[in-house]
């Protein structure tokens, strides 16, 4: 139909046109049915004070559609295409669904809710009526629920991106649970194993956070405060500073900051569009490892001197295919990595920067690589969650071994960005992103005739 490098979340409308949106920094677009070159419909700069729009639903006319300005204070919206004319209706934190002839279901603080709708005067009519409980919703507005034309109700009261960070030794027993927020993402170590910084998600504002968690003391305190959502903490060599991406409006890019919290964090690169994902800093403290989205849409793994200011990053693979959670080896010289060269995740590296050696390291499915401290091990997760070693003869050389299984890792959601596991010094220790309480896990529901809801409200 067209290029849409990030499309997602696409509504079909009556008049056949289709909307879509993308990643963070990226518009929705409209696009006819019948193919051609899409076209912003709405941009985040059309709406005043929010990081991204996204969401888009087609109202029955074809013509004004909803979607969710997101932001601190998220918003929902009326736009119509082929204007800039926004019409503002009100405080929303997820996504939402237009059901005929007229309600709106959509997400708040945590219920799922049901509001009349005039599609025709764009208002509301009445007061919204809660419809369930416990409906999760991210940050960035995706909530489980959808609903048909003809009556019928599917929601998930999971609670988004729940977990426990837990204490593993090497034979997989568990050795104790850390209280970090427990929407705890993108667990990083520091370089002497004392502190751990990681990103949570605020339940009042719904933005990303970083926080810092003193493991001796078992003490988590948050560590940034900017506009927006900061996400993805590497550790500076030294220990003295984090490097993070926050999406904050205007001014998003890559950001580093003192772990004293004395003075405010610098920007260090800025990104224009989509977003960017730290995933390792070299041991000499010369070079940022990070995956963005390159200009045909791939996820590639980019290279930043942070010796030279101004000076654009460069690609370091630039191949026809998705590579990213770099990780570079603590003697520079090799750089692991995920790909998808072959149809599936698998965990490879290759010699840095010549690029001259290349190694396949999973075989059956892996992602997120994680060196050990001395760099004489490589750890992957298996396609099945098993937490894999792999040998590896640093800093003689690289000649991998055999992988052999350490234990079952079951993280909370696999095969994301970065690693939800991270390696202490010693090798001995690993935490882990773990799924929570029974009491978190999924409960689906159907529900026919749920605007039965509203009769005598």
């Amino acid at each position: 139909m067209c290029d849409a490098a990030t499309g997602a979340d696409g509504s079909w409308g009556s008049k056949g046109d289709i909307l879509f949106d993308g990643r963070a920094d990226d518009p929705i677009r409209h696009v006819s049915a019948g193919g051609g070159v899409s076209v912003e419909a709405v941009g985040r700069d059309t709406v005043k004070n929010v990081a991204q729009v996204g969401w888009p639903e087609f109202l029955p006319d074809g013509k004004h559609f909803l979607f969710l300005a997101i932001g601190a204070n998220s918003r929902l919206a009326v736009g119509e295409l082929g204007t800039r004319k926004i019409v503002d209706l009100g405080p929303c934190d997820s996504q939402i669904k237009f059901v005929p002839p007229g309600h709106i279901l959509f997400s708040r603080g945590g219920t799922l809710v049901a509001q009349r709708f005039d599609a025709g005067a764009l208002k509301f009519m009445g007061d919204p009526v809660p419809i369930a409980e416990k409906v999760s919703t991210d940050a960035i507005g995706t909530s489980e629920f959808h609903a048909s034309d003809n009556g019928i109700l599917v929601f998930s009261t999971r609670r988004a991106q729940r977990g426990r960070m837990v204490r593993f030794n090497r034979q997989g027993h568990e050795l104790g649970t850390v209280s970090a927020p427990a929407s705890g993402f993108n667990p990083a170590l520091s370089p002497d194993g004392r502190r751990m910084a990681l990103r949570a998600l605020d339940d009042v504002s719904r933005s990303r956070d970083l926080w810092l968690t003193d493991l001796a003391r078992d003490v988590s305190t948050r560590f940034s405060y900017d506009v927006g959502n900061e996400n993805y903490p590497v550790w500076s060599p030294d220990g003295r500073n984090v490097i993070y991406f926050s999406d904050a409006t205007g001014a998003a890019g890559l950001y580093r900051k003192e772990v004293t919290g004395a003075g405010k964090s610098q920007i260090i690169y800025p990104f224009a569009t989509s977003e960017c994902v730290p995933t390792s800093w070299s041991r000499d403290g010369r070079l940022l490892f990070f995956d963005h989205a390159g200009v045909e849409g791939r996820q590639d793994i980019f290279v930043l001197d942070l010796t030279r200011p101004g000076v654009e990053p460069k690609p370091f693979l630039d191949a026809p295919f998705d590579e990213w959670q770099a990780a570079i080896s603590p003697d520079g010289r090799y750089l692991a990595y995920t790909s998808l060269e072959s149809g599936r995740n698998e965990v490879y590296v290759q010699s840095y920067p010549d690029r001259a050696d290349k190694w396949q390291i999973s075989t059956h499915g892996g992602n997120e690589p994680v060196w050990s401290d001395d760099g004489r091990e490589l750890y992957y997760l298996s396609a099945e969650q098993n937490l894999m070693s792999v040998p590896t003869s640093l800093p003689a050389g690289f000649d991998p071994g055999r992988a052999e299984k350490l234990f079952q890792a079951s993280v909370l959601t696999p095969d994301t960005q970065r690693p939800h596991y991270t390696v202490a010094p010693d090798g001995q220790t690993f935490y882990v992103v773990a799924p929570g309480s029974a009491q978190t896990l999924p409960s689906t529901y159907v529900v026919v005739n749920w605007a039965k809801a509203f009769q005598g409200s």
